[in-house]
This record gives C-alpha cells, sequence and structure tokens, in this order.
C-alpha cells in the first residue's frame, strides 16, 4: 500500500480521508497536537457514552420500580413461614 492511496493532497498539504483515520489534519500536527486531538476526542466520546447510560437508566427505571414492588410481598410472605419448616430437598423436589 502506497503513501498515495492512504492520503491526498489537498491545498498543498497532505489529508487523510475518513476511511483512514477521522482526524483529516493527522499529518500536519506536532505530537502536543495529535495528544490534544486525541483528549479532545476522547472526552467528546466519553461524554457521548454518559449521554446514552443516562438515557438508558432513564428509560429502564419503572422496571426497576416495578422490581423492587413486586419483592415487597414475596419478603412479606417469607417472613411468614419460616423457611426452617421446608428442608432444601423438599423445596427443590417441589420446584
Amino acid at each position: 500500500m502506497s503513501a498515495e492511496t492512504l492520503a491526498s493532497v489537498t491545498d498543498g498539504r497532505l489529508v487523510l480521508p475518513e476511511s483512514v483515520h477521522p482526524m483529516p489534519n493527522l499529518l500536519q500536527l506536532d505530537a502536543v497536537g495529535v495528544l490534544d486531538a486525541m483528549r479532545q476526542s476522547q472526552q467528546t466520546d466519553f461524554s457521548a457514552m454518559v449521554a446514552e447510560a443516562r438515557a438508558l437508566v432513564w428509560e429502564k427505571w419503572p422496571f426497576l420500580l416495578l422490581t423492587v414492588l413486586a419483592c415487597i410481598p414475596t419478603e412479606l410472605a417469607e417472613r411468614q413461614v419460616p423457611l426452617k419448616l421446608y428442608t432444601l430437598d423438599l423445596r427443590l423436589e417441589n420446584a
């Protein structure tokens, strides 16, 4: 693979196509510039992931509430009957 297939010349500068790298001006940046661009890209990506996670939590909280509400009668019923009366063998047999 040659350099010509990886980069094209635009306005006298080598520019990388999006299929090669998301930063088209990568070849014009020095090491500090590359690190700054990568840091900014990672911050943007992380912010997008946090936003997606918040949206998922907001979408799923009613199901969490229903789960907690379903546990209440189960817990109350288990407090009424001591499990010592029912051995593990009996419970597995009944399952």
